[in-house]
């Protein structure tokens, strides 16, 4: 299963959103014009892959996770329930998600205020790195 479909399906498991309802994936994704709270996970480079002690290669993507609402307090409300939802500011370590082994998945930020989007709604974001078996 791909990263951003792992990391979605955590967080569908963990109550902060639902896959094509308020959860979206990549920057296709086609977004409600409501009032939200909506999420969209987009990855983005990431790290070079690392080879192991037994020369077996590990990835490590990274993505952005934004979330918009007509107001700042709803945004960041969703924000912080995905942003634990991803384990928090201690991440998630030695995990498997959706089959696939994961060391760790780790916020390299707070929360932070992105600005508004074009709907004029605004948008809170933070982004996360892993390191995790192929999948």
């Amino acid at each position: 299963m791909p990263f951003l479909d792992e990391i979605a399906a955590r967080i569908q498991s963990q109550g902060a959103g639902t896959l094509g309802t308020d959860l979206f994936l990549s920057t296709k994704a086609q977004i409600p014009t409501g009032n939200g709270p909506y999420t969209t996970l987009v990855e983005y480079g990431g790290t070079t892959s690392r080879r192991t002690q037994n020369n077996k290669s590990t990835q490590r993507p990274s993505a952005q996770i934004v979330v918009r609402a007509s107001t700042y307090p709803n945004a960041r409300t969703r924000a912080q329930a995905v942003y634990a939802a991803l384990g928090g500011d201690n991440g998630l370590f030695n995990t498997v998600l959706s089959s696939t082994f994961y060391l760790w998945v780790i916020p390299n930020q707070q929360l932070y205020d992105l600005g508004l989007d074009e709907l004029s709604r605004a948008r809170v974001a933070f982004n996360i790195d892993a390191e995790k078996d192929p999948s």
